[in-house]
């Protein structure tokens, strides 16, 4: 009896963890790295192994040990007898203050040649420093011996730019570039025997929110997708990769999501741009997608074979995959140390003509730290301290029209890159938190902006908290001065009710002054979009008339005694608030506060009564278990 009694409790906790504990995911972020699958030793000569990264941004300081790390993975695959290649998924600009040298020293790129990597493509922010100069970068990595390898001297292998989808530009500087880096819409790798083809996509999303949109043209991912996989096809590649700049946050209703189910003869995706790191292969039919996460912080690895090589009937088998930490004790490569400390003194250049600081300089002490993201309640400490320093740019020394009671700023998760540890905060440590863009002068760092909208698209923008963000966390803003209430029940775009700007209920038809950065003001019309115009925000001048570009909308200020009236950089303005306030604190005041009518009550008393109800027929179900046992054992008897 003892036995059944543990029986039946055994079944009892098995089913309330079914019914209370969600499914795993196979995108979640706080599994450590899986160890690597052993790799089966049968039928390997026309294998596949395929090493990845995406969204690297700027991690110059990380490429020393990466370079090791690719190296050593890459001679233990060959020597279990897979062909490999080496790829990224974009972004490999951006994020840090190496970034500064971008169009320079070319860092990045030529970090890329040095490690070994075969193929990447373009993400949406390496065209943050502009079309001109990005096409100067790839002029720069070939000029004054960067082309060269420093330890051994021979020429650097520079990897080719698949992106398929990217139209003509308005800029010949960067157009004549992509022909001088020899970009091409596909290659075809025949090593050891094996014909590998591969090429890239820029995604929708991630081209909505490029710097220089109004100067490209994208071709539809999907159809380009289809006509390079049936000419791959046709030219009797084995394998077909994508490197795929669009990501896989929205899972199967994501653009990778649906590009395996539009195009099912790709065989591997490797995803960039939303920074997800799957650590468990995702695989729509025989598709694999692969994530690896960013700024370096894993190398994937993803293995397949397709048995007799035949392309009438492609059943590729997933052999291995998995994402893997640097190890602490790799040694760093000689060549990407010398290219690391090099960038290093042309940093410190860089902050001190434009700005007269030194990137190590300190700004304050922190005493607690702040994490990057907000937490599942929306709280976000750093991002209202952003929020704060950009009010503060705005208000100091502000001209005598305007009025702080009808000013706010915000913050959009997206933009904020990094938390804020313990210790001494120096300007790098700023700047790594906002480190997108360059100011129209080319100064380090995003601008910040200004506008006015009216109370009703106020109302508007609070919407994208209340209906957006919980689908795109990026999305999610931080306010300052701001407060409204929202009815969760109510359809989307239809759940904020009341605004409120400084404790004072903002009306319909006033103007109202919003400052924040100029990537967020960019990305606007992405919002409009997003919502199929149920939202519509547009920016304008204090005197309500319409702003069409978006370098009319540039604060300028001056906000410390070293700097003359001009336009506030992001970082910089962060970097000053905290100089002059200090430790930041770890609290944050939600703007959103819920609106407790009948509705979501009754909503949320229906998911009570359900989960009454669920908890009634697993306790039904474990009596007619234990009745049932109890008979079959009278009847045994």
């Amino acid at each position: 009896m003892k036995n059944l009694t543990r029986k039946i409790f055994m079944a009892a906790a098995l089913l309330l963890c079914l019914f209370l504990i969600p499914c795993e995911s196979v995108y979640s972020q706080g599994l450590p790295a899986q160890p690597k699958v052993s790799v089966k030793q049968a039928g390997l000569e026309n294998s596949l192994a395929i090493l990845f990264t995406g969204d690297l941004h700027s991690c110059v300081d990380k490429y020393p040990k990466l370079a090791t790390f690719i190296k050593q993975e890459k001679l233990f695959f060959e020597k279990k007898g897979f062909t490999v290649i080496v790829v990224d998924a974009g972004d490999i600009a951006m994020g840090s203050v190496f970034s500064a040298v971008t169009n320079t020293e070319a860092s990045e790129y030529r970090a890329l040649g040095l490690m070994g990597y075969d193929a990447y493509v373009f993400g949406n922010h390496d065209f943050d420093i502009g079309l001109k100069s990005l096409g100067f970068t790839f002029y720069n990595a070939n000029i004054h011996g960067r082309n060269i390898n420093p330890v051994t001297k021979e020429p650097i292998n520079f990897p080719v730019n698949v992106t398929a989808n990217l139209g003509k530009t308005n800029d010949n500087t960067f157009e004549n570039a992509r022909s001088y880096i020899g970009e091409k819409s596909y290659i075809i790798m025949n090593r050891n025997g094996v014909k590998i083809g591969i090429f890239g996509l820029l995604g929708k999303g991630a081209f909505n929110v490029c710097n220089e949109r109004e100067n490209m043209t994208l071709l539809d991912p999907i159809k380009t997708a289809k006509t390079i996989v049936q000419t791959l096809k046709t030219l009797g590649v084995d394998y077909i990769i994508c490197l795929s700049h669009s990501g896989t946050l929205l899972k199967d209703k994501s653009e990778d999501g649906i590009l395996a189910k539009e195009c099912p003869d790709i065989d591997v995706i490797i995803s960039g741009h939303d920074h997800e790191a799957i650590f468990r292969p995702w695989q729509v039919g025989n598709v694999v997608i692969g994530a690896a996460g960013s700024n370096g912080a894993f190398l994937g690895e993803v293995g397949i074979s397709n048995g007799d090589n035949s392309l009438k009937e492609r059943e590729n088998h997933l052999v291995f995959y998995g994402l893997r930490s640097i190890p602490s004790d790799t040694k760093p490569d000689p060549a990407l140390k010398m290219l690391l400390d090099s960038v290093e003194l042309k940093v410190i250049g860089k902050f001190n003509n434009q700005f007269g600081i030194s990137p190590s300089g300190v700004v304050t002490r922190q005493k607690m730290p702040l994490d990057g993201k907000p937490d599942k309640f929306g709280d976000f400490p750093l991002g209202e301290a952003i929020a704060r320093s950009y009010f503060y740019a705005a208000a100091h020394d502000a001209p005598s029209d305007i009025d702080t009671l009808k000013m706010f700023s915000v913050v959009p998760a997206g933009v904020i890159r990094k938390g804020l540890s313990v210790g001494n905060i120096k300007y790098s440590d700023a700047f790594d938190i906002l480190p997108l863009g360059l100011d129209p002068e080319g100064k380090l760092g995003y601008p910040i902006v200004e506008c006015w909208i009216t109370g009703k698209e106020l109302k508007d923008l609070c919407e994208v908290n209340a209906s957006i963000a919980g689908k795109m966390p990026d999305a999610y803003m931080t306010f300052y001065g701001l407060t409204y209430t929202y009815n969760p029940a109510a359809l989307p775009f239809f759940r904020v009710k009341k605004v409120y700007l400084h404790g004072k209920a903002v009306q319909p038809n006033e103007l109202y002054h919003v400052v924040t950065g100029y990537y967020t003001a960019m990305c606007l019309d992405v919002i409009n979009k997003n919502s199929h115009g149920l939202l519509k925000i547009i920016p304008k001048d204090q005197n309500g008339t319409s702003i069409r570009q978006i370098n009319d909308m540039l604060l300028k200020r001056s906000i410390n005694e070293r700097e003359k009236v001009g336009c506030v950089n992001e970082w910089y303005a962060f970097a000053e608030y905290m100089r002059k306030t200090g430790s930041q604190p770890k609290i944050a005041s939600q703007a959103g506060i819920v609106e407790y009518n009948a509705a979501v009550r009754l909503a949320y008393a229906g998911y009570i009564i359900l989960f009454i109800i669920a908890i009634f027929f697993i306790i039904r179900g474990i009596i007619w278990l234990a009745k049932g046992a109890r008979r079959n054992k009278n009847a045994d008897e």
